[in-house]
């Protein structure tokens, strides 16, 4: 189990690509697994500590948010002629 913050933070995610349904006991390795972490990623992730996994978790959710709302609005952008 994960704390409330990077759990919301992780269904904020969710919605955000479009899935609904979900568990709502989240562990930081299916966070993890849900990210697509790189090999590095991984291998860094397994490493840490509880906390610290929890903070990076939360970091690469923020960047995964950033990605998609970039995304959209290139996507409002480029229209095709």
């Amino acid at each position: 189990m994960v704390d409330k913050k990077l759990a919301e933070a992780f269904v904020a995610y969710l919605s955000m690509i479009n899935i609904v349904r979900h568990d709502r006991d989240f562990s930081a390795f299916h966070i993890a697994t849900e990210l697509g972490l790189d090999g590095d990623e991984r291998l860094k992730f397994v490493r840490l500590d509880q906390p610290k996994k929890e903070s990076f978790l939360l970091n690469r959710l923020k960047y995964q948010e950033k990605l998609l709302d970039q995304a959209d609005k290139a996507k409002n952008i480029f229209h095709l002629n």
